[in-house]
């Protein structure tokens, strides 16, 4: 019996020892872990997080991370001085493959940065337009996908593939144009009941054409074409369109004055909520297969995206106002926060409401329930 006793004890201590040495191979894998992701916060991002689309400020230029779950798509790239910077952010965000880059058309301001991220990036496969371009940078891009190894893809409307549980379809262009921005490779991303497009710098020709063709246009967020420019943003494709969301990715006091009023006046009617680029930085937007979700903040790049007359950001993300700015040339004043400010060459400062409209100025649309 004693013997018996003294089996059981033995047993026993092995038992806890071996626990015990579960328990702390557990604590360290675990801590492993978290440091992990406090060095590469963006690896982080799982299966579980759906999907989730990062609007990168490169200022007045276009790129976009599209992530679902493990796969990956980079729409566009910046300029050639952005590369650098999008390669380190796909870095940052723990992307060490593509399964996609998008090149939605050969213009500097979204193909720039192509060709460092692809020398930097394992990527999949390179999808593009038919184009016979043949300007310095397009050869770049053409070079980095031959000397990566990448696959190269011209798409067409109709085309579709997955990324990850998403489903990406091309709508545009739906025709050969002799505008480069016509020739816009546009996408719409359906991930379960929510929907993002995907326009480059299409403009209105390529816009009725698309609409012409039946295809499905409706979305919950709209990835504003060619930086906000009056040429692109009709009403005819905006009311297929139908966003609730629309995002511009613009340069801070460009020179082309993007977005342009109209637009976002044609917008404002849709009563779509407007993200910018040149006041928020880069913008995220997440979905879980029901709603879509922003990160109003934005987040703060080393761009400047203030002025003296500009909005400035409180610590929650809330846009402050400071006075009503009138637009000398329609005649319509707005809170300083507004996203249809005019040029600053066309702004009149108003200490109130009750002044500009004494002067013959008439609320803006979207600022109206502000006042």
């Amino acid at each position: 019996m004693v013997e018996g006793m003294d089996r059981m004890r033995r047993g026993n201590r092995k038992h806890t020892r071996l626990i015990c040495g579960l328990l702390l191979l557990l604590a360290v894998i675990c801590a492993a872990g978290a440091l992990y992701t406090a060095l590469f916060p963006g690896a982080a991002e799982t299966v579980s997080d759906g999907l989730v689309v990062h609007f990168i400020d490169v200022g007045q230029g276009d790129a976009a991370l599209v992530r679902c779950g493990e796969a990956a798509m980079l729409i566009d790239a910046g300029t050639n001085e952005s590369g650098g910077d999008v390669l380190r952010y796909l870095q940052e965000h723990g992307v060490q493959n593509l399964d996609y880059a998008v090149a939605t058309h050969p213009h500097e301001d979204h193909i720039g940065g192509m060709d460092t991220v692809l020398l930097g990036v394992q990527t999949g496969r390179l999808l593009m337009p038919e184009t016979d371009a043949a300007t310095a940078t397009w050869k770049d891009v053409l070079s980095a996908a031959a000397q990566s190894r990448t696959e190269q893809q011209a798409v067409a409307a109709g085309d579709r593939f997955a990324l990850g549980d998403a489903q990406v379809e091309v709508v545009g262009p739906v025709k050969t144009y002799s505008d480069t921005n016509d020739q816009s490779v546009v996408l719409r991303i359906v991930y379960g009941d929510t929907s993002f497009l995907f326009t480059g710098d299409a403009e209105r020709l390529s816009e009725k054409d698309m609409v012409e063709s039946g295809a499905q246009l409706s979305c919950d967020v709209l990835k504003t074409g060619h930086h906000g420019s009056n040429t692109s943003s009709g009403y005819l494709f905006l009311r297929a369109a139908n966003p609730k969301y629309a995002v511009i990715s613009c340069g801070q006091n460009n020179d082309y004055g993007h977005p342009h009023e109209e637009v976002l006046s044609r917008l404002g009617d849709l009563g779509a909520e407007v993200f910018r680029t040149d006041l928020l930085g880069t913008i995220v937007a997440s979905s879980d297969g029901r709603e879509v979700r922003f990160d109003r903040s934005g987040v703060k790049s080393e761009r400047p995206h203030s002025g003296e007359e500009e909005a400035s950001l409180a610590g929650n993300g809330e846009i402050i106002a400071a006075a009503w700015i009138g637009n000398r040339k329609s005649l319509i004043y707005h809170l300083p926060s507004c996203t249809s400010l005019p040029a600053e060459q066309n702004r009149i400062a108003f200490a109130s409401a009750e002044d500009a409209e004494r002067a013959g100025y008439r609320p803006c649309a979207n600022c109206v329930g502000s006042r």
